[in-house]
């Protein structure tokens, strides 16, 4: 069926549409193509500096002179709150802060199997420590006041634990155990250190 002259236009007006909107469908893939091929994948650098829509300091990542890779984390105030640290030998530590700057908790790992975690008072003494290393593991509770070790729980190697009790000068008073064979026992000492009793 012929088709009227109104029909021929309308017919050749959707053809050159068809081809206009697939050259512009062309442009936009190969503007995409170029943008994603300019975008490197990698960046090298000594430091790296993250900031806010104010302009503020919020991360910076980077190298030391020492070769310490680190990232600290800031507040809206500027403060840091939150450090990553790996040192060249591969020891690492993590550390949370308060508002004033003092370090609240942190953890770390060593090189010689020695792995904690500290968790410190508002006037950044160590209120708790726990602790694994090849000589065992510890759980150690002090005064926040003095900062000396009031109470120990810790379990040596050959799986035998025992309790210690420090009096205010950080001396050894009492230790509860039971030795390897299951055999418990109860020594309590002087302020000088001498034994005042025992059991059995």
């Amino acid at each position: 069926m012929a088709l009227d002259k109104k029909s021929q236009w309308t017919l050749i007006l959707l053809v050159l549409a068809s081809f206009a909107a697939g050259a512009l469908f062309n442009n936009f893939a190969r503007d995409d193509a170029a943008q994603a091929a300019r975008i490197p994948r990698v960046v090298e650098a000594h430091r790296f500096v993250l900031v806010d829509s104010q302009g503020r300091q919020r991360a910076v990542l980077g190298v030391t002179d020492k070769n310490m890779a680190e990232l600290s984390l800031y507040d809206a105030t500027g403060k840091s709150r939150c450090e990553l640290h790996v040192a060249a030998n591969g020891s690492a530590v993590i550390g949370f802060y308060n508002e004033a700057g003092i370090h609240r908790v942190v953890l770390g790992e060593g090189i010689s199997g020695r792995a904690g975690l500290g968790i410190f008072g508002s006037k950044g003494k160590l209120v708790a420590g726990f602790g694994v290393s090849p000589n065992g593991e510890s759980l150690t509770l002090y005064d926040e006041n003095t900062g000396r070790a009031r109470a120990g729980l810790g379990v040596a190697p050959d799986g035998a634990p025992s309790l210690v009790l420090f009096d205010n000068n950080g001396r050894n008073r009492a230790e509860l155990h039971v030795g390897p064979s299951g055999k418990p026992g109860l020594v309590m000492t002087d302020a000088n250190g001498k034994r005042v009793a025992a059991l059995p």
